[in-house]
């Protein structure tokens, strides 16, 4: 079965704007890119004791890092950027994303 989705512009993402407390952590649209990425839906994220640390300041991001937090999820890919298709992976696959920092 083939799904055939049109591409959004945009994304929500959880993003961290600063050390401090929690109101430094904001839901945004950015925008999207999928050259070599894949697009994922996601059905669950966690926050865990890195990201709070990191949001302390007791944690700093590698230089380079994004500030997209929420790093482990569990998601449906839903679709494939040019350079991403050389994976065993199709549109409707379920995965778990883990980025390391």
């Amino acid at each position: 079965r083939t799904i055939i989705m049109s591409t959004p512009e945009k994304m929500r993402a959880v993003l961290l704007k600063g050390f401090g407390d929690i109101s430094n952590i904001y839901i945004e649209e950015t925008a999207i890119q999928l050259d070599d990425e894949v697009l994922i839906k996601v059905h669950a994220f966690s926050v865990n004791r890195a990201d709070t640390s990191q949001r302390q300041g007791k944690y700093p991001p590698l230089p380079g890092n994004s500030d997209i937090t929420g790093p482990e999820a569990a998601d449906k890919i839903v679709q494939l950027g040019g350079g991403a298709k050389q994976f065993n992976l199709k549109v409707g696959d379920q995965v778990m994303t883990l980025i390391c920092r």
